[in-house]
C-alpha cells in the first residue's frame, strides 16, 4: 500500500496584502537595497533540460558536405541517420538558462512552500476549482500533488481592491483584475561556464539534447529597492532557506522535474531530471546604497548574510515553511534509482 507523505485537508488562507510600493522612490530610500547577486548553479540530478523551442538535427551537416543539397532533396534515402533533438536553450551561442525559467522556479517554490492561515501568495495559475482528493497514482498531476499536498489544498482569498500580494509587489504582476505592475528583481541568462550535452532518446521516443550531471550556469540577479525581508523573500524563493538546516539549497528547476525517464539510448536506464543546486556567490550593492548594506552585512561571510535575511523573512512574512524540502519529497515520491 502507497504510503502518502501527507495528508490532504481543504483549509482557508488568507492572502496578505500590500499597496503598490512606488518602484522608482523605493530605490532612493536609505533603508532599502539595491545590489547584483552573482548566482551559481550547478546541475544535482543526473540531467537538466530547458528547451529552447528549436530543433538540432545530428549529422546533418556532414551529410550536406558529403552529397550536397540537392542530391539529399532528390534522395531522402541519404538522409538516414539524421534524427532530430530538441535543443538546449542558448545565448551567445552558449548552451544557458534563461532568466524567465529562474524566475519561475522562485515565484513557483514561494507560491507552493508558502502554507497556513495568511500566505505571502496567491496561485498565478490556480483556476476556479480546489482539489479535494489526492489524484490516483498515474493519473495527470499526481506527483505534483503529492510534493505540493498542504499548499495545493488551500483556497486562498485575496482582496484586490486593497491591494497587491506580498509576492506581487515583488515580482511583479500581469493586471488580470487590477492594473500591472513591474517587477523589482530582474533576473539575467544564466550562461554555461562548464557544460557537458548529451543528445539522448527518451521514452515515448522523445528526442532531446541535456546538460548533464555537474555542468554549471553562471549569471546575475539584480534587486532594486528591496527590504531586507524582501530580499530574504527572494532568496527563500532560491533555497537558500535550507541553509539554516544545514542542508543543500536544491530547486527544480526545467522539463521532466517531477518524475523518472527512461533513457532509452543508455540501455533504459531510469534518470532523473531537474534537480539543481543554487549557491549565490556575491551580493554587490549599487554605489548610492553601499553604506545600506554594509551596516547590515559587516565583515560576515556570504552565507552568514544569506541566513540573516532569510531568518529576516520568516520572521517577517507568516506562512513561510522553514527547510521545505521539495527535492527529498519528490524522491521518496518516485526514487529513480532502486
Amino acid at each position: 500500500m502507497e504510503r502518502e507523505i501527507c495528508i490532504p485537508t481543504l483549509t482557508k488562507s488568507e492572502v496578505l496584502v500590500e499597496s503598490p510600493i512606488d518602484r522608482v522612490k523605493a530605490v532612493a530610500e536609505p533603508d532599502r537595497i539595491s545590489a547584483k547577486l552573482r548566482v551559481k548553479i550547478t546541475v544535482v540530478s543526473d540531467y537538466l533540460f530547458v528547451g529552447s523551442g528549436r530543433i538540432r538535427y545530428t549529422y546533418l551537416e556532414d551529410a550536406v558536405k558529403r552529397y550536397g543539397g540537392e542530391e539529399l532533396y532528390r534522395n531522402p534515402v541519404l538522409l538516414k541517420g539524421v534524427e532530430e533533438f530538441k535543443e538546449f536553450y542558448r545565448a551567445e551561442g552558449r548552451p544557458a538558462i534563461p532568466g524567465s525559467t529562474l524566475k519561475g522556479a522562485v515565484r513557483s517554490r514561494i507560491e507552493l512552500a508558502s502554507h497556513g492561515p495568511q500566505t505571502v501568495a496567491t496561485f498565478s495559475y490556480g483556476g476556479d476549482t480546489v482539489l479535494n482528493s489526492l489524484p490516483p497514482k498515474g493519473f495527470h498531476g499526481w506527483r505534483h500533488a503529492r510534493i505540493w499536498c498542504e499548499s495545493i489544498f488551500e483556497v486562498r482569498s485575496i482582496d484586490r481592491f486593497k491591494g497587491y500580494s506580498v509576492l506581487e509587489n515583488l515580482l511583479g504582476y500581469a493586471g488580470r483584475g487590477a492594473q500591472a505592475i513591474g517587477s523589482r528583481v530582474y533576473f539575467g541568462t544564466l550562461l554555461g561556464t562548464s557544460v557537458k550535452l548529451d543528445n539522448l532518446v527518451l521514452d515515448h521516443n522523445e528526442k532531446l539534447e541535456a546538460a548533464v550531471k555537474g555542468s554549471v550556469f553562471e549569471g546575475e540577479i539584480v534587486v532594486l529597492g528591496l527590504s531586507s525581508a524582501e530580499l530574504g523573500l527572494l532568496l527563500y524563493g532560491l533555497s537558500q532557506d535550507k541553509l539554516l538546516c544545514k542542508r543543500e539549497p536544491l530547486m527544480l528547476l526545467g522539463a521532466s522535474k517531477y518524475r523518472c525517464r527512461t533513457v532509452v539510448s543508455k540501455g533504459g536506464v531510469k534518470a532523473e531530471f531537474g534537480v539543481v543546486k543554487v549557491e549565490i556567490e556575491s551580493i554587490e550593492p549599487a554605489p548610492w546604497c553601499k553604506e545600506t548594506l554594509n551596516q547590515l552585512l559587516g565583515a560576515s561571510s556570504v552565507s552568514k548574510v544569506i541566513k540573516e535575511f532569510v531568518e529576516k523573512a520568516l520572521e517577517t512574512y507568516p506562512g513561510l515553511r522553514k527547510c521545505f524540502d521539495e527535492v527529498e519529497r519528490k524522491r521518496l515520491i518516485e526514487p529513480c534509482r532502486v
